[in-house]
């Protein structure tokens, strides 16, 4: 996401310029009317704040019907990934383990965000005039980026991730947004939202579109939280201090920690194993590596 980020910023900082300038937020006149698209969106948006949010928002230059037919949203790369680091959640954030053969991104992990304003701007960032959010319940599949990493720096404060392992399916997705030209991001860094749990973003503006391919059984799921067991820390590579439980964990295989945590947490997206979620569901290739063979092991 650290490229992504890059663009974030660059569209804050000309979204603010179109606002003048003005980070404060709406008075009661301007409040009132519907010819500004900020307010229409962000006026209502309560984003969740919690480890265990009932719903995440995603950034997109695609439209919903895309999406639908792709099956949802799949990680970057090929799965199973090629890179035995692309299962933790450092190489994921870092945009660091990349597939040099086919020169894209190698991670088991879908970004989202708690907050909407985020996702909005990261929408806007990818494509101005194409930008949708997409307003997503969560399942136990999806771990807390932040807590799940032993230093805490800007960029992985100010995203406020929930990754979503292997994938979100399209019947998970409640509905979408589709962002205006003349959106105006404000206030995207402040704190402002106390609700813990977002309950109803269906009444935040008129521009909301329900999905009518949602699946209510999605409703009984949270997302699973911090998973420091997902790090995927390099020795030599981080630059925050090792401290437990991550010490703890510096030794043991990511990719199996992944698999793992999938076995008890995969169930509500359909997951058996790391092969794409929404195509084959043969087996993953063996391989002579290792890891890999280590990996298949504890499929089996």
């Amino acid at each position: 996401m650290k490229n992504i980020f890059i663009h974030f910023c660059l569209s804050l900082i000309h979204l603010l310029s179109l606002a003048d300038g003005d980070c404060s937020a709406p008075t009661e006149s301007q409040s009132t009317g519907v010819a500004d698209s900020r307010l229409e969106i962000g006026e209502h948006v309560k984003p969740v704040v919690s480890s265990h949010p009932s719903f995440v928002f995603r950034a997109e230059d695609r439209e919903p019907a895309v999406i639908k037919a792709a099956g949802g949203f799949l990680p970057y790369s090929d799965m199973p990934p090629h890179n035995p680091e692309s299962y933790g959640l450092y190489k994921h954030f870092m945009d660091e383990s990349v597939d040099g053969k086919r020169g894209k991104l190698d991670t088991i992990y879908v970004s989202t965000t708690k907050r909407f304003n985020i996702a909005a701007a990261f929408a806007k960032g990818k494509n101005p005039k194409n930008a949708w959010v997409y307003h997503i319940h969560t399942t136990p599949n999806m771990v807390d980026v932040m807590p799940s990493l032993p230093s805490v720096d800007y960029m992985v404060q100010r995203e406020h991730e929930i990754a979503a392992i292997a994938g979100i399916p399209w019947t998970q997705v409640k509905g979408w947004v589709r962002i205006p030209e003349n959106y105006h991001a404000i206030n995207i860094f402040a704190d402002l939202f106390d609700d813990p749990d977002n309950a109803d973003f269906t009444d935040a503006s008129k521009l909301y579109e329900a999905s009518p391919n949602y699946d209510p059984k999605f409703d009984a799921y949270k997302a699973s939280g911090p998973q420091p067991q997902l790090a995927g820390l390099v020795e030599g590579r981080w630059e925050g201090q090792f401290d437990k439980p991550w010490i703890d964990l510096k030794n043991r295989s990511v990719a199996i920690e992944a698999i793992e945590f999938m076995k008890i947490n995969g169930a509500a997206v359909g997951w058996r194993n790391f092969s794409p979620l929404f195509s084959s569901k043969q087996d993953p290739p063996k391989s002579n590596n290792s890891w890999k063979a280590e990996e298949d092991r504890c499929l089996e």
